[in-house]
C-alpha cells in the first residue's frame, strides 16, 4: 500500500526523483526511523539517557536484546557472534534479579534503582 506512494510511476522501481521527492521513501525513513548518529550516552554520566537511547521500541522497558546491544556499543565489545551469544546468555542468567515484576523486561525503575538496579550493576561490573 505505502509502496504506491513511493513509486507513483508504477514501473516497479523507485526512481531517484521518487526517492528524494517530498513524500518519497527518504522522507518516510527520516520521519519514521530514529537516527542513531548521535553518540551513545555514557551510562556513568546519565543512566536515564542510556536507558532511553537503547529502548529502541520506546516501550519504556529494556529487553535482553536491547541491553545486549547497549553493552556491546557502550563498551565496544566484540561483535563476534559466539561472544555476543555468550554475553546474551550471561545477561539471561541474571535477568530475574533486575526484572522484579517478572514482566520479561526491565522497566525504567528497575533499571535506575540506586545501588541494586541494573544501571549501577552494569557500572560496577564493566570498568572503563
Amino acid at each position: 500500500v505505502q509502496y504506491k506512494s513511493w513509486d507513483p510511476s508504477m514501473d516497479g522501481f523507485i526512481q531517484q526523483s521518487e526517492f528524494l521527492g517530498a513524500g518519497g521513501l527518504l522522507a518516510f525513513i527520516r520521519t519514521n526511523f530514529r537516527s542513531k548518529a548521535r553518540a551513545v550516552p555514557d551510562i556513568r554520566q546519565d543512566k536515564g539517557a542510556w536507558f532511553e537511547y537503547f529502548d529502541e521500541d520506546r516501550s519504556g522497558e529494556l529487553s535482553i536484546e536491547e541491553v545486549t546491544r547497549g553493552l556491546i556499543k557502550s563498551y565496544r565489545l566484540s561483535s563476534d557472534l559466539d561472544q555476543v551469544e555468550a554475553l546474551r546468555d550471561i545477561i539471561s542468567c541474571v535477568w530475574c534479579v533486575f526484572d522484579e515484576d517478572g514482566s520479561g523486561e526491565v522497566d525504567r525503575d528497575e533499571f535506575l534503582t540506586p545501588n541494586i538496579g541494573m544501571a549501577d550493576s552494569i557500572i560496577a561490573n564493566f570498568p572503563r
